[in-house]
């Protein structure tokens, strides 16, 4: 089987994603059990496990996202809550045979990263003649910066699927009508913000065999036939507007790209500031440092851009896909930048006008920096071309693996020591066992038990019209976690959504505070019914001013 060169080649990237994967995480996160480096690792990552948790203890509704064991009595959205319906739907379904504690994001970052590897292969093998080139860039996308520091949020590390449609339009001969389908269903039953990235870039098939106006109307018409089919099964269909802030910091800044923000040891860190501080050290969706090497391929690529500008004859033409799926991939950076774009962090007002005609989208696509990821792989697989087609007119022997290799060493030498720095967390590699819930609590659970009720309910908005108070802000981070898997554990249903949805509009939250104030005020307490009182947080103490050094 694999006597096949393509088949072989496969085989290897899969192998370069492994190694990547143990480079920057750990190999005992994959292992389905293993729970604690979720709720050590991230807060977000925490809560997308504990929505499946519970997800997997409701009954089953349509549509299948709808779950009544959280947010009672309303009943939440696994698909709002970040869940990942493409594996928590067939994981619900298999709940008999599965342990009590199981997690598959471990898992799917690896496989995150296979694919990953496998994708960039096959694109670049349709671009870059330099089998060299080709190994070094697919290392390179590999290990993208971007796609690393986006580990909590295991659902958005499927920038494979990015490569993947790239793939697709780049290499099919006639209109790929099936992996347009797939691909944007799958991206749909794993995160909507995919969804859009990965339906945007396939939108340039269409354009590229638009002269096939027969396949075209069927391809679409199943297209969109598909996707309403998919969204209104899995609830997709009732995403309303986010009730979180729309932070500064949920934009892209136009220097992104160029930004190293800690993770570089050769090119010095822009002076960025404002709200873009948080995305230090890839932090934050606004981190997407290209790596020195990835400089290099930007380089290559304007300079090809210039060159071909100027019409000089005998210039090597890129693949005839770079224009549409550039323009298409600027278009979805465009919107990540905003209409009142950010420089080094810094707001400008832009063309407010049209800040606010899209603003009923930013509501529900809040987080808008992701959406540069498109282009930010458009840069890296057309600037390998682009240095692929420079290479070929050195008049040096074997200039094209010299190339390559010094282009590898760059990149490594650049962000090398960050990237094993993330693999030697000690969230990945020795996690803090979760600790046990209250000894009270679990003498008080009995066979009658199916209610656990938190005061106040922890919601991302509190309930002055009952006299509930905020949620303490330490919530999500260590003590409640013990009480949140207690419920999971014992299948109770729960007040509260863990913060993992900022989709509760006002009647939601309104209903979970209103049942809350009557389980605490009523004389006589439900024998159904695990009544906790969340502690306030302790006062912060204040900060002391900075001394100022004496001047000599």
């Amino acid at each position: 089987m694999l006597r096949s060169p393509r088949i072989r080649e496969i085989a290897l990237a899969s192998v370069l994603g492994t190694v990547a994967f143990g480079l920057v995480l750990d190999f005992s996160i994959v292992r389905p059990t293993a729970i604690d480096w979720l709720f050590a690792y991230h807060r977000d990552a925490a809560q997308y496990y504990l929505a499946l948790a519970y997800y997997r203890n409701s009954s089953w509704h349509f549509p299948l996202d709808r779950m009544e064991t959280m947010l009672h009595p309303v009943g939440a959205s696994f698909t709002l809550t970040d869940g990942m319906p493409l594996l928590g739907v067939p994981t619900k379904a298999l709940t008999w045979a599965l342990p009590t504690d199981f997690q598959y994001y471990g898992f799917w970052l690896l496989a995150c990263y296979v694919l990953s590897a496998v994708f960039a292969k096959l694109v670049l093998d349709g671009l870059v003649r330099s089998k060299a080139l080709q190994w070094v860039g697919t290392a390179i996308v590999t290990l993208a910066p971007p796609f690393v520091a986006n580990f909590r949020h295991a659902h958005l590390s499927s920038h494979w699927l990015i490569l993947a449609a790239f793939h697709a339009v780049i290499t099919a001969p006639a209109l790929p009508k099936r992996r347009i389908w797939l691909y944007s269903a799958m991206a749909l039953l794993i995160q909507p913000y995919l969804f859009v990235m990965v339906s945007g870039v396939l939108v340039g098939a269409f354009w590229i065999h638009r002269k096939a106006r027969r396949d075209l109307a069927v391809t679409a018409l199943v297209w969109v036939s598909l996707i309403l089919l998919t969204a209104w099964v899995f609830g997709y269909l009732n995403m309303g507007s986010t009730t979180g802030a729309v932070a500064a910091r949920f934009h892209a800044d136009l220097t992104s790209f160029f930004s190293a923000m800690g993770t570089s040891t050769i090119v010095p860190d822009t002076p960025i500031g404002g709200p873009f501080r948080k995305a230090w050290k890839g932090t934050s969706g606004t981190f997407a440092y290209l790596g020195l090497g990835g400089l290099v391929l930007f380089a290559a690529l304007v300079a090809r851009f210039v060159q071909g500008a100027t019409r000089r004859s005998g210039v090597p033409v890129l693949h005839p896909a770079w224009k549409v799926l550039g323009v298409l991939c600027l278009l979805m950076a465009a919107y990540a930048w905003t209409p009142s774009p950010y420089i080094l962090g810094k707001r400008y007002s832009g063309l407010p006008f049209l800040a606010d005609l899209i603003e009923p989208i930013v509501l529900r696509l809040r987080s808008v920096q992701r959406f540069h990821w498109p282009l930010y792989y458009y840069l890296l697989c057309f600037g390998l071309q682009a240095l692929d087609q420079w290479l070929s007119r050195v008049s040096i022997a074997r200039a094209a693996p010299i190339g390559a290799a010094l282009l590898g060493c760059a990149q490594l030498v650049d962000i090398g020591p960050w990237l094993v720095s993330q693999g030697n967390l000690p969230q990945f590699k020795h996690p803090p066992r979760v600790g046990m819930a209250p000894a009270a609590l679990r003498r008080a659970l009995t066979a009658k038990t199916r209610y656990l009720v938190f005061d106040p309910p922890v919601l991302r908005r509190d309930c002055p019209s009952v006299g509930l108070q905020a949620p303490p802000r330490r919530w999500g981070r260590v003590e409640p976690y013990p009480l949140a898997l207690f419920g999971a554990r014992h299948g109770l249903i729960v007040n509260t959504d863990f913060r993992a949805s900022a989709r509760s509009d006002t009647e939601v939250v309104s209903a979970v505070c209103r049942y809350t104030a009557k389980i605490r005020d009523s004389k006589h307490r439900r024998d159904d019914v695990l009544f906790v009182q969340l502690p306030e947080e302790p006062p912060t103490k204040p900060r002391r001013p900075r001394r100022r050094p004496k001047s000599m």
